[in-house]
């Protein structure tokens, strides 16, 4: 199993550029790319979870490999989301007026039409749920077979980062009046991450609930102080001594602490992809695509894996692992051609 990440490594490297500094390093195409990158892992990490892998070395670099990177394969999606909102509401004076219907109501239907697909499934091959559980799967609080906890937890963040925006839209008031609006949203949209993060901890079985949250705020306050990071680090050394602390800082937290349910590990590790990033880009259009199918990739991949699995195609490792990976990019690119319409008219947008 461990040609997989082998062949993951070749596409990674195709296109590949070095340069002193990349200026459009968190452009869309680069995260594109990196979050690509991250999907193909998620992939990989949930596939396993279907097959029973026998002890050989491939097979435990593989699971060795996966296990050490870990929640870390989600990371970069919130902090990206927390960097990309806050350079739109930069961008546009107006932008909380349709940030329901953009982003609330639009990823709620994309991932309510998988649920009811996962639903479907489960009553074919016999399975059944409560109400309560069919009424929270729809805002992904419960699961059905499908993956859920990230979108109950991106959902929670968008609606903190709404609140966050209209709350302070005409600016701080009072004692707060000498700080700036961004500040203000960045400091309301931290304390209520840390009130969700609580919430989760005692609601919530699993660390996967809430040792990335913190990345969220990391991501906007990145955006905010983007410019003045930059020209720090492009002064002498600064670059290189920072990026040597942050893989120290994280290789020794992993290694002795593990990814902790704060997320210390996770934030860490988005500043270091960050800092990569400036230096190495993945100049791939077959990452930057994957990167597009992101969110159907996360939501659709465990369908056609229940599916084989019922079947029992999960006994032949290779014959599962060939038909699953490339029937999950075929689902997920019409799953999206499909949903784009459907956004222009419905939401129309």
């Amino acid at each position: 199993m461990v040609i997989l990440l082998f062949i993951l490594l070749l596409v990674s490297l195709y296109g590949i550029r070095i340069s002193s500094f990349h200026k459009n390093y968190i452009s869309l195409d680069s995260t594109n790319a990196i979050k690509g990158l991250f999907a193909v892992l998620i992939l990989y990490s949930h596939m396993r979870q279907y097959l029973i892998l026998t002890d050989t070395f491939a097979n435990n670099w593989y699971l060795a490999i996966l296990n050490y990177i870990g929640q870390m394969m989600v990371t970069m999606y919130l902090f990206y989301s927390g960097y990309g909102l806050m350079e739109s509401q930069r961008k546009k004076p107006d932008y909380q007026k349709d940030f329901p219907k953009r982003r609330l109501l639009k990823i709620l239907l994309h991932f309510d039409i998988a649920v009811i697909l996962y639903i479907v499934l489960q009553l074919i091959i016999g399975n059944h749920y409560s109400i309560s559980e069919y009424a929270g799967s729809l805002i992904g609080w419960t699961s059905v077979g499908n993956s859920n906890w990230f979108i109950f937890v991106i959902l929670a963040l968008y609606v903190i980062f709404y609140f966050s925006l209209c709350f302070w839209e005409k600016g701080a008031k009072g004692f707060f009046k000498k700080y700036e609006r961004e500040n203000m949203i960045l400091m309301t949209v931290f304390v209520l991450c840390v009130f969700l993060w609580l919430i989760l901890y005692s609601a919530q079985e699993g660390s996967r609930w809430i040792n990335n949250i913190m990345a969220f705020p990391l991501g906007i306050c990145y955006s905010m102080y983007r410019r003045k990071v930059e020209e720090q680090l492009n002064k002498g050394m600064c670059y290189y001594i920072v990026f040597l602390i942050l893989t120290l800082s994280l290789f020794a937290w992993r290694s002795l602490i593990g990814i902790d349910k704060f997320g210390v590990c996770t934030c860490i590790f988005a500043l270091w992809t960050v800092l990569l990033s400036m230096k190495v880009k993945f100049n791939n259009k077959m990452l930057q695509w994957l990167g597009t199918l992101a969110f159907p990739i996360f939501i659709l991949q465990r369908l056609p894996m229940i599916a084989l699995t019922e079947m029992g195609v999960n006994q032949n490792v290779w014959l599962f692992v060939m038909i699953v990976i490339p029937l999950v990019l075929v689902i997920s690119h019409l799953y999206n051609w499909l949903l784009n319409k459907l956004d222009k008219e419905i939401l129309k947008i």
